[in-house]
């Protein structure tokens, strides 16, 4: 099988950059990483011969204008020029999550997503630690978005704080998290971690990916 490596994937919006191995697969398993990160961190998913998704401004991706829909839709065209018409599972972290929640998959898989800005994300904001585009993109709320969702996601929420000093669990506030609880179409988990689930919880989230007991 031939090793992983990034393509540069053309689209209506620009290139997208996928990190993958050439094999036969029955499904498409695309992992997305947070705003700020990069897929290098995320490379043991490989082994479970998932495709990455290299956000646009990150790494050697380029940046592509437009919000979270036309990214969203941008990635789908990606995986379906590359893939054809197979299954998609989308999985993502942070802002990843939020991506995952809003594009076209057969099943939905976000990890502590970005839904409304936190205050550690507001302070990131203000000071100046993120650049501009990202700074756009983070400082309003998608909740309305999420709750006129059709289909039926999973989100998996963080127990601890982004932010020590911060008495708000995770980036996901408690209003949202009974919002969330509150939707039929949702399926909520919780893991006694912080807000890079990833990192901290590997395996849990192999197990709610995969399909075993969350």
């Amino acid at each position: 099988m031939q090793e992983p490596r990034r393509y540069f994937v053309p689209t209506s919006a620009g290139n997208l950059s996928l990190i993958f191995a050439q094999k036969h697969r029955s499904r498409v398993d695309l992992i997305i990483h947070g705003a700020g990160r990069h897929p290098i961190q995320l490379k043991h998913w490989l082994k479970f011969d998932a495709v990455l998704w290299e956000l646009p401004g990150h790494g050697q991706a380029p940046l592509l204008s437009g919000d979270v829909h036309s990214w969203s839709s941008a990635i789908f065209e990606a995986i379906t020029r590359v893939f054809g018409d197979l299954p998609i599972l989308a999985a993502g972290e942070s802002f990843g999550g939020l991506l995952a929640l809003m594009m076209k998959a057969e099943r939905h898989i976000a990890f502590d997503p970005f839904i409304e800005p936190h205050e550690a994300v507001r302070k990131e904001i203000s000071e100046g630690h993120l650049s501009p585009w990202m700074g756009e993109f983070l400082s309003r709320s998608y909740l309305r978005e999420i709750c006129d969702l059709e289909y039926e996601f999973d989100v998996v929420l963080a127990s601890l704080s982004v932010d020590p000093n911060s008495s708000t669990p995770s980036i996901v506030c408690p209003g949202v998290r009974a919002t969330l609880r509150s939707l039929e179409h949702a399926r909520i988990f919780e893991m006694d971690a912080g807000h890079l689930l990833f990192d901290e919880d590997p395996a849990g989230c192999e197990a709610i990916i995969f399909g075993q007991s969350a």
